[in-house]
């Protein structure tokens, strides 16, 4: 290790550090930083209970169990100062960087081109997303493990001892375990015996893989499943089998220029068409140059096997990150290039190899071009210093983008900037008329300074959008539920769980709306499938469940539910409040069917209202109705319970048959309902 130290390396190492220093400073951007740290209970609990949980769930349509783990041990010494956590992504850029070096050398035998190589990988501006993002441990940690791999397969090569191969695989694990991506290995595998000119009639060396392959196949089905629980895949919808192509050759040329020529990186690149609609001819010019540059390559790096392994080694790792499906909003992140990268620029070296001696300026362009990355690289880390510059960056970039925008003025209402949050929303909504979150944002800010006409006209448009997206449909229901539409919200929301009936996240909306207007029940049903899929708020979904099952009187199971809400996250200040309505109900609860004494059902029926408890106060307040149907307390109780269930149009017309004169209800509450209905009207009934 020292030898390698005094070596070159250790200026590559320098000028990585430096060029990268910036992000110590950086802050959390927000950017999928809110849920893999900032609200990830599970990892800010590190128990042996959550542990378990982390290696048996999937996360953010990923299984990178060690990535998480990691992140959990870095939220145990530093919570949420950034600092460590940016300091640790470096330390593992800077151990990847010498590791590509180690990796290069055994591999090569080329002194300068394990040189070039390790200064491209270090120090390249595309890299900057996987190092600067403190969501993106997972790129470093993979990659980390993925190198070690590498290189203790070529070690196994060289000296024929089986203990070499064995620490690949247990190190190829340890990758799996950080991220998908690092299926890919076996194959690597395969292309370094090509290189080694092993024989391939040879059945040992078939034999000594399956292991690798196994891992490969067993990884691949598992980020499958975590990518089918986010709802990706049954979303995908194309309009030609051409499609996935087109969209791949679209991600791979530009991967390729933006390798050659970093300049205009983002935090976002749109698709250049709407997914799902006919496809724009320009983008058969992708494949067309797609194609052009494989055949191009082959044809030219056949007699060459360094270029043969640099250009398979980027399309081994790249090519499952191609944009076949239509699995996320962002269709070429940079990041997916931290490791493929290293193939890119085994071609630059081998190139620059070739030609050094014969182009005299050669050597002054290759000096500028490294000075140019430097400056590039040193920018784009200063951009990650915080979510606001990494969307301003990304939306001065493409302002046409919807996501840029509405992101951009998520980060502008943040740091109070009222007036150009909501400019920047409006951007996003022209950009994407059916994009509902602008529209959510606005009305909220018009929530904010009580401007009721305007809030009724963001609501108008949310309700009208044409919104296909199971997401955007548990939105919308949330808003319809919000005007007491309980009939349009449980359409919505169960629109959205037919698009993907595997979202925990959808589940626990449904069992949300279903509480909220008192159907606790049917709420308790979609609360159990929702934790069967083991979401990450799963401490949140066990505590609404917890409230569902002491409304409907089951006590044992809500006791049983606050002890999981415990187990996943002792931290939560709710779960004293709910066991000390489990007391409540222990100390209070009578059969309301079994009470004659009016006095005694108004009592109950009030002290379970105060409590908050307004499936059980009703129920008291309704047998009272059946031994004295004009009892006004009863009715005005019941009125109020019907209230809070967003049962608005009930309630009214309670208030209107019951009372000639509504003295005895609370005036506030009579004025909401009547306000709520009107908005309601006029929402759905106006666009």
């Amino acid at each position: 290790m020292r030898k390698y130290l005094n070596q070159p390396i250790a200026i590559i190492l320098g000028i990585t550090a430096l060029i990268f220093f910036p992000i110590l400073n950086n802050q959390f951007t927000f950017y999928s930083d809110d849920v893999y740290v900032l609200n990830n209970v599970i990892i800010q609990n590190l128990s042996w209970h959550n542990i378990k949980f982390i290696f048996s769930s999937f996360f953010d349509g990923h299984y990178h169990p060690l990535t998480l783990l990691s992140l959990g041990f870095t939220y145990s010494f530093s919570e949420v100062n950034p600092a460590l956590y940016q300091f640790t992504n470096l330390l593992f850029h800077l151990l990847n960087t010498f590791l590509v070096f180690i990796l290069a050398e055994k591999l090569f035998k080329n002194r300068q081109l394990s040189i070039i190589v390790a200064l491209l990988f270090g120090i390249h501006p595309i890299h900057v997303e996987s190092v600067a993002r403190i969501t993106e441990r997972k790129d470093m940690q993979y990659a980390f493990f993925f190198l070690l791999s590498l290189i203790t397969y070529i070690k196994y090569l060289d000296l024929k001892r089986i203990n070499y191969l064995i620490f690949t695989f247990l190190l190829f694990i340890l990758s799996v375990l950080s991220k998908g991506q690092a299926i890919t290995l076996s194959f690597v595998l395969i292309l370094i015996d090509y290189y080694y000119k092993r024989d391939f009639k040879n059945y040992r060396v078939w034999l000594e893989k399956i292991p690798f392959l196994s891992l490969s196949i067993i990884g691949a089905y598992l980020n499958f499943l975590a990518q089918k629980y986010t709802g990706y895949f049954s979303e995908a919808k194309y309009s030609s089998i051409f499609e996935p192509f087109l969209n791949a050759s679209y991600v791979f040329d530009n991967y390729i220029f933006k390798l050659f020529a970093p300049f205009n990186l983002s935090a976002q690149y749109d698709s250049p068409y709407i997914i799902g609609q006919s496809i724009p001819a320009s983008l058969y010019i992708y494949l067309i140059i797609a194609l052009s540059i494989g055949v191009l390559a082959l044809w030219k790096f056949k007699k060459h096997p360094l270029l043969i392994f640099g250009l398979f080694f980027y399309l081994i790792n790249i090519g499952m990150m191609l944009r076949w499906f239509d699995i996320a909003e962002n269709v070429m992140p940079d990041r997916y290039n931290y490791v493929a990268s290293i193939g890119f620029f085994i071609i630059i070296g081998v190139f620059y190899n070739d030609f050094y001696k014969k182009i005299k300026q050669l050597k002054i362009i290759s000096f500028a071009y490294i000075g140019i990355l430097c400056i590039l690289t040193f920018l784009r880390a200063d951009v990650w210093k915080n979510g606001l510059s990494v969307w301003e960056d990304a939306y001065n970039k493409n302002e046409s983008s919807a996501t840029s925008a509405f992101n951009y003025g998520i980060h502008l209402l943040m740091n109070k900037d009222i007036k150009n949050a909501m400019i920047a929303f409006n951007k996003a909504s022209e950009n994407d008329h059916n994009f509902i979150l602008p529209y959510m944002s606005r009305s909220n800010v018009y929530q904010s300074s009580n401007d009721s006409v305007n809030i009724i006209k963001e609501k108008i448009k949310i309700i009208h959008l044409n919104v296909k997206v199971s997401d955007a449909l548990a939105n919308r229901a949330a808003i319809k539920a919000g005007i007491g539409d309980f009939k349009g919200a449980y359409s919505d929301i169960s629109e959205a769980i037919k698009i993907n009936p595997n979202s925990a996240n959808i589940l626990f909306n449904k069992g949300n709306i279903l509480s909220m207007f008192g159907k606790n029940s049917e709420a308790i049903a979609f609360y159990k499938q929702a934790i069967e899929l083991k979401p990450y708020n799963i401490d949140e979904v066990y505590f609404f469940k917890s409230k569902a099952e002491l409304l409907t009187g089951n006590v044992e199971e809500a006791i049983d539910d606050i002890k999981q809400t415990k187990l996943f996250n002792p931290k939560n200040k709710k779960i004293y409040q709910q066991y000390e309505s489990i007391q409540f109900f222990q100390n209070n609860y009578s059969n309301p069917n079994e009470i004659k004494d009016t006095n005694l059902l108004i009592k109950k029926g009030v002290d379970f209202y105060k409590n908050g408890m307004y499936s059980l106060s009703i129920n008291y307040f309704e047998q009272l109705l059946r031994i004295d149907p004009t009892n006004q307390t009863a009715l005005k109780f019941k009125i109020y319970c019907l209230y809070n269930f967003g049962q608005f149009d009930e309630a009214k017309q309670l208030l209107e048959n019951a009372f000639k004169s509504s003295k005895l209800v609370d005036k506030r509450i009579e004025d909401r309902i009547k306000l709520v209905l009107m908005y309601k009207e006029y929402i759905l009934n106006n666009k």
